[in-house]
């Protein structure tokens, strides 16, 4: 490995720690404020309601499910279909790449339709927080914009994927 890949390397595994770590605050900031709603309903505090808490854990669920997206392709653990005992061997590398190639296109037009929908809220404004719409559907694009990046990254560098093992649970592949 070059020294430009070993940067390369290293500053991606940051990157998927700062998601990773971005990804859990906002699921505990759910928990939290989900309980909050409850605590408050149920002793009659503020009126019984916490308006914002329904729209902001709707708005938050949508980025944890980007960001968590472009965790779970970086550990190769979205859904697949492995048709490996049903090609020939000299087929596995470039049906592997089509594949890859597919999932980026299907990420680059999701990333560009994202960005059109939240130009097109831009100006809507949230009725329980009075934030625009858009910050909220802003994780279609963000997240896809990632996994874009990361299957060019991926595709270019195989080895910086993680692999997630269903039996262990565990991560094994690039070092940290």
């Amino acid at each position: 490995m070059t020294t430009m890949e070993a940067q390369i390397a290293c500053a991606y595994r940051a990157c998927m720690r700062a998601i990773a770590l971005l990804a859990n605050l906002v699921l505990v900031s759910i928990i939290v404020v989900v309980l909050c709603s409850v605590a408050v309903r149920y002793f009659g505090i503020f009126q019984g309601a916490l308006d914002w808490a329904n729209e902001y854990s709707g708005f938050a669920i949508v980025w944890v499910v980007m960001l968590g997206s472009t965790i779970a392709l970086d550990r190769g653990a979205h859904v697949g279909i492995d048709l490996g005992a049903l090609i020939p061997a000299p087929l596995h590398g470039p049906v592997r790449r089509l594949a890859a190639l597919l999932g980026f296109m299907f990420v680059v037009v999701l990333a560009w339709q994202g960005f059109v929908l939240c130009l097109a809220t831009t100006r809507q404004i949230s009725p329980a927080m009075g934030v625009p719409m858009s910050i909220g559907y802003l994780a279609v694009p963000v997240g896809a914009s990632i996994m874009a990046v990361q299957f060019v990254l991926l595709s270019a560098m195989p080895h910086l994927m993680q692999r997630w093992s269903p039996t262990t649970g565990a991560s094994a592949g690039a070092a940290d």
